[in-house]
Parts: C-alpha cells; sequence; structure tokens
C-alpha cells in the first residue's frame, strides 16, 4: 500500500488542542492512506469552550493541521469538545454515526456541520477510533 500524505502541525495558539487533533489525523492517515490522498479541501473544528478553531488542510501531498484557519473553509464542524469528543469514538458509516447516541447529537444541533458535508464526513472518518477498525 502506498504511503498516504505527510501530516505536519502547522502554525498554533496558546491554550489550543491542534496537537491532539494532530494524533488522530496522522493515525488515521497511516491507517487509510488511499482515503486521505484523495481528500482536498480544508475543514475547521470550531468548540463552544472558546479553544482556538483547528483547521485541518488536506492537500496534495501533505495534511496541515494547525490554528490559523482561513476566512473561508470548504466544511466547518462545531459543537463542545465533549461532543465532538463523543463522535469520533461512535461506530460510523461512511463518516455517518450509526448510534442513535451520535444521530442524536446531530439532530439536537449539538453538533453542527456547514460547508461541504462530505468533505466533514471524510474527515470524521479519517479520525474515527471506531474499535472495529
Amino acid at each position: 500500500m502506498p504511503p498516504g500524505p505527510l501530516v505536519v502541525l502547522g502554525p498554533l495558539k496558546p491554550g489550543g488542542i491542534a496537537p491532539s487533533l494532530f494524533v488522530l489525523v496522522e493515525r488515521g492517515a497511516a491507517r487509510s492512506p488511499r482515503m486521505a490522498a484523495a481528500t482536498r479541501g480544508e475543514v475547521v473544528l470550531a468548540f463552544d469552550e472558546g479553544y482556538p478553531p483547528v483547521s485541518i488542510r488536506f492537500g496534495e501531498r501533505e495534511i496541515e493541521v494547525g490554528e490559523q484557519p482561513s476566512e473561508t473553509p470548504d466544511a466547518t464542524v462545531s459543537g463542545s469538545l465533549a461532543a465532538l469528543s463523543a463522535l469520533l469514538v461512535t461506530p460510523l458509516f461512511g463518516g455517518v454515526p450509526r448510534s442513535r447516541a451520535g444521530l442524536g447529537a446531530l439532530a439536537r444541533r449539538e453538533i453542527r456541520v456547514s460547508g461541504r458535508r462530505g468533505l466533514a464526513r471524510r474527515l470524521i472518518a479519517l479520525i474515527a477510533l471506531d474499535p472495529r477498525r
């Protein structure tokens, strides 16, 4: 299997959590190199608690995880850190939660997605910690 894109840590801000997400993106790119290599665009994760937003930019050869998002990301996923963390451990099907709890978080708008929903789903599928995989 060919190696996936290189995952790099971009600009950081004090009190940010991009390094934690970097680890998840790096792990996901190693586990699913084809999906990581085929993904293009920028997804911003915005947190209700006030942490700096985290930007994940998927390029041709590199994925950058940092805390300086552009003004016009392709997709934005926002919510509380707890709700987003819970989504990452929920079994997924194509980046969509397969549990009532995960679907409920989306239905109750605890997690909000705007922009290119397909790109947001690809990111979630890439970084998910599904124990079945």
